[in-house]
Order: structure tokens, then sequence, then C-alpha cells
């Protein structure tokens, strides 16, 4: 991918503004938390607490219908083929020529600037309005987003990234961005049929401060799982553990060392970060846990967290965890399972959906899955942790009233369902310039395609996420819907998941780093495992406490 300054991808993005010179880094919070509170208590609350309606789910009813139906508890619709007969989503004009700029993070190459790239300018034809878009590269967008907020110069919209990079956020949304509550709360979503058809989970952290501020990028709620190479499990002629006894013993005989084959690979961490599968194996908190006596527990607290410590520990000095676990990246422990040099991959569970296609290009006969949750003990029920049901959110600037319906209309727009032809023109650009349906009728991208549609669209909101793919489509959504439900079926939610701790927004990522290098040490055998009772005195003392007592004050507060 090439490299870009931040002012070179603002202006290949027809951004016209300049931006200021770049300020620090930003304090890091990396699962900063928003949600509901009856005022305007920094301190934060619930969106539970029924003081904000959230808005209402209406189903799309003009699409093609689903091939494998969705479910409510985040299961995603899948579909065999592509519709063929695109349908009109956006009935009229959702602008009458007026400018609007967007900020979004550019994951994936480069973008040819709006006045050199037709695709773009077919979306904002098509849209009536001329929609810019100031883009930072995903290692810039930190300091991007800081450099916007403190220059005073906010584009329409700000998206901020499942790291939650906006520090006192409550402060921000209330000063700088538009209440969204009179225009999406309950029924009132309904004048945007699209972000009406988002279903209402997604929704619950765009609540704070006693309102909406934002529209989500929904995604399903599946965090992380085991990603396991089955057609070499089916090599080796073994069946998929229920136990961590058997899944010892699994990934022990699935080790080839001199074949440079391991059984179990991670992205640091040894799998032992917070909504990690094998916290799950074990029954520890889903980041937290509300206790019998409505006290809150940190996973690293717990005794079941100890015992996955533990096993991991095992796993190391049995050789069968990949050497490079505690420095593979999510891009080398994805090549790595797709090479084989990983057989299972502690993995977020978007990781399988990304590689289905590269595997089945590079390696026709691989296959991919999760396995489905297991406990321990094999007996006791098992459980998996659900996460935020977005990928996301984009804050809207304050303005008129007549300005903020704009915008929503223009996010309405980048919301259009999977077989609309809004749609088709946001992720494929024009029939028979930007693509050209395979014998199949799935758009395919031509290179003119490749260089100018827009991969950034879909971070700034999106359709709900449906299963499809060129690659065995049915397969495709058959196995990972399959899987899905096997994670819904035993799920079990983050308790402070919508509500808000300082502390924890500000501290989280230093406080999880000691813990990380402490417990790194523990699996390696440089430390013992009763070390692990310091680590977590000092990440109390450090600001777990703190956390604690202010994500309780929330939670009370909207009961």
């Amino acid at each position: 991918m090439a490299t870009l300054t931040r002012r070179a991808l603002m202006l290949r993005a027809g951004e016209a503004s300049a931006i200021g010179l770049a300020i620090p880094l930003l304090a890091a919070c990396s699962t900063l938390l928003p949600a509901a509170s009856g005022g305007q208590s920094a301190t934060g609350g619930g969106a539970k607490s029924g003081k904000v309606n959230l808005p209402s789910y209406v189903q799309i009813q003009d699409g093609p219908k689903a091939d494998l139906a969705p479910r409510a508890d985040g299961v995603d619709a899948g579909y065999f083929t592509f519709p063929q007969t695109p349908f009109k989503s956006v009935k009229q004009k959702t602008g009458n020529g007026e400018d609007v700029t967007l900020m979004t993070n550019l994951i994936q190459g480069a973008v040819v600037a709006l006045e050199q790239n037709p695709a773009w300018q077919a979306v904002n034809a098509d849209m009536g309005l001329t929609v810019r878009q100031r883009l930072y590269g995903s290692g810039d967008y930190r300091n991007g987003l800081a450099t916007t907020i403190a220059g005073g110069d906010l584009p329409d919209t700000i998206y901020n990234p499942p790291q939650k990079y906006i520090p006192n956020l409550p402060a921000f949304l209330q000063t700088q961005c538009a209440d969204l509550t009179p225009h999406l709360a309950g029924d009132a979503v309904k004048d945007y049929p699209n972000l009406a058809n988002i279903p209402t989970p997604c929704w619950a952290e765009t609540v704070l401060n006693g309102a909406i501020y934002g529209v989500p990028v929904p995604r399903a709620p599946f965090l992380n799982a085991f990603l396991v190479r089955q057609d070499l499990v089916d090599q080796a002629q073994l069946k998929l553990p229920t136990s961590a006894d058997e899944f010892k013993t699994f990934l022990i005989t699935l080790t080839k060392a001199q074949q440079n084959q391991f059984g179990l690979a991670s992205a640091g961490f040894f799998g032992l970060a917070p909504q990690s599968p094998l916290l799950m194996v074990f029954g520890a908190p889903n980041n937290w846990r509300l206790d019998s006596n409505g006290k809150l527990v940190k996973d690293y607290e717990s005794d079941e967290y100890r015992a996955a410590v533990g096993f991991a520990r095992d796993l190391w000095s049995a050789g069968a965890w990949h050497p490079d676990s505690k420095t593979l990246t999510g891009t080398t422990l994805s090549t790595a399972l797709r090479g084989g040099q990983a057989v299972v991959a502690s993995h977020s569970f978007g990781a399988l959906i990304a590689q289905w296609s590269l595997l089945a290009a590079e390696n026709p006969a691989a296959r991919l899955r999760v396995i489905h949750p297991f406990s321990a003990d094999g007996k006791t029920k098992p459980i998996y942790h659900t996460g935020p049901s977005n990928f996301g959110i984009s804050f809207v600037k304050k303005g008129s009233d007549d300005r903020v319906k704009l915008l929503l209309r223009v996010l309405n727009y980048i919301a259009s369902p999977f077989g609309s032809q809004e749609y088709t023109l946001l992720n494929y650009g024009v029939e028979g310039v930007h693509f050209n349906r395979d014998a199949n009728g799935v758009p395919a991208l031509t290179d003119k395609g490749r260089a100018e549609v827009l991969s950034t669209w879909k971070y700034i909101t999106n359709n709900p996420q449906v299963l499809f793919s060129p690659d065995r489509s049915m397969e495709y959504a058959t196995d990972i819907q399959t899987d899905e439900k096997a994670m819904a079926d035993v799920a079990i939610p983050d308790p402070t998941l919508g509500y808000f701790s300082p502390t924890f927004a500000a501290q989280q990522a230093l406080l999880d780093q000691a813990m990380n290098d402490g417990v790194n040490d523990i699996v390696v055998g440089r430390s013992a495992l009763s070390d692990l009772d310091g680590l977590v005195t000092a990440w109390r003392t450090n600001g777990g406490d703190k956390s604690r007592g202010e994500y309780q004050d929330a939670l009370a507060a909207a009961r």
C-alpha cells in the first residue's frame, strides 16, 4: 500500500481545507464506552435506563429475501446468490447541490481525488450534492482526529473507531456535536428508512449525556473466536475439542515443529486479552462480571482468568504455541493461519470473513471454520463473550435543524442495504465502467473500479452486515451462520457495555499493557504463576479500582 502524508491523503480525497500542525498523541482510551445519563454528567450512565428511546427497528421490505434468515441476537442474514435486480432504497434526492465533508479512516489503499474519480462523482450525482471525505491512514487516525478537534475545523461528521479515540467524549459531544434524539429516537428514525433498518442493539453506544449523538457502523456482536483450518484437522483425523483436556491433546497432536506447523497462535498476549476465546473456555468474565452483591469483578481478578493463564503456560511448555505468538500482528496471524503454520488461531471473528476469499484463491482445498464454544470441564454450559454491535460511530457536527437533517439523509444513503442500487453504486461503481458481472451475476471490479471505487464509505456508516461471498457462496453463508448461531446461543454480555468510566477511558491501554507484559512472562516461564497476584494488585492500584467505582456509579444511576 502506498504511504501518503496526511495532507496528501486529504487532498487526494477531495478535502480542500488545510489541517494544522500535529499535536501530541491523545491519551490512550482503547475501550471507552459511552452511555446515557439522566443529566449532563460526564461520568456517564446507561442507555438501558429507559431515559432515551433507541431508534425503532424497521426492516427494509423491498430488498431480496435472504436464503438464511437473520436473528435478533445478531446472527446475520445469508445469501447464496447476488441480487440481479437492484431496488431503489432512497426514493428522493438526498441533497440540493450542497457541499458536505465526512471524516473517516483510510484502511485500505490510497484514494483517487474527487476531481479525477468518476466513481465518487457518480455517487455524488446520485445523492444530488458534493460529498468530500477527510481521510487519515489507520496508523495516523488518532493524531488526525486530535488535530481536527484541537484546530476547531470540524467536518460535518466525525468517525470514532472501535478503539474510541476521543477523550472527554461526553464534553466533546455536548459542546461540538448535534443532539440527534429529536430526529432518531423511537419512531422518528422512520424518516430515514435505511437508518431504521439498522438493528436496535447497534445504537446502544450512540447514547451519552441523555441523548443520541451518533449513527453506528453496524456489525454483528461476535468479536473473537478460535479459527481453525478444518482441512488440516480432517487430514489428521481428529475431532474438534469439547473440553480443555481435549483441546490440549488436540493442539499437541497438530503441532509438528519440524514442519513449521503449530497447534495454536495468537496476535500477542497468548490469547489472554479480555474477550479472547481462551478466557471463555474457563468461564472468565466478559471484561467485567456483576456478582450477586452488585460488585463488578474484572476478568483479571477472577479464578477463571488464573486458570486460563495456567493453561496457556502449560501449552507453551508443551510446545503447542506458535513461537512468535507474543509478537504476531493481526495480519501476520492471518498469514500463518492461511499458510498452515498455525492450525488454530485465537483471532477476531471478522478475520474469518476477511480470510475466506484469500484462502480460496491461495488454497482451494483449505477450509476455515470456528471451533464452537466449549467449557473447560466439558460439562458446564459454555459461554461466549459478545461485544458492541458496531464498528465505530459517526458523530454529526452541531448545526441548524435543516443542516442536521441533510447530514442524516446523507448517512441514510450510505447505509443503503445489500441488493439496492445505492449499495451497488457505493461498493462497485458504475456497471460497464467500474464493474462487470461474472457468469453468476456477481459484480467484479475492473482495473478502473479497483482504482476508483472508495473503500471508505463503510467506515462512515454501513448497511447491516450480510453473509455473501462469490467464493463457494452457499458454503460460506451456511457455515458462517452456523458458527454465529453457536456463539449467539451461549452469549453473555459485558455488563459495562454502554456505560462510561473516565478513568477506564484514559488509563485502560496503559493498565492492559502492564498486565500483558507481566502475563507474557508468566506464560513463557520467566515468572511464576503466583506473580499474577502482584500484577492484579498493581492494576487495581493504578486505576482499576477507580474505574470499577465509576462504572458502578453509572450502573446505579441507570437503575
